[in-house]
């Protein structure tokens, strides 16, 4: 483990680094957990560069995923890794089209994409129906 300077959301993985909690970061985190258990499931986060946005995004995938336990303790949103996260940096090409290529959609539709990876997440045996 070492100093990473740059997070990168696609190329770094969770393991890459060690996350220094600061109190925005609980705040932010207690907002998130606030927000979630009252209905809002999809999340932005703004803020000037350098501010440390990717990094908490890296922890918060950890936490959710693997119980780390950095900024959510575990069992507050459920069981780690009952979350999947699809981390898309910015570009220039259309949202659409960078949803579409996470989710490996070879008709370029990212909402049938999600569909069917929802559909997959309900049965249990995860065959399309």
């Amino acid at each position: 483990m070492s100093y990473i300077p740059s997070v990168n959301i696609e190329m770094n993985k969770v393991s890459d680094f060690r996350y220094i909690v600061t109190e925005n970061a609980k705040l932010v985190a207690g907002n998130i957990v606030n927000s979630f258990n009252a209905g809002h499931h999809s999340f932005s986060i703004i803020g000037t560069y350098g501010t440390g946005k990717s990094s908490f995004i890296l922890a918060l995938e950890n936490d959710l995923t693997n119980g780390n336990n950095q900024l959510i303790r575990n069992g507050v949103l459920g069981a780690p890794g009952g979350f999947e996260f699809v981390n898309i940096v910015g570009d220039y090409a259309p949202l659409a089209r960078l949803l579409s290529n996470k989710l490996n959609s070879a008709e370029n539709n990212p909402i049938n994409a999600l569909n069917w990876k929802r559909r997959e997440s309900l049965t249990p045996s995860g065959t399309r129906d």
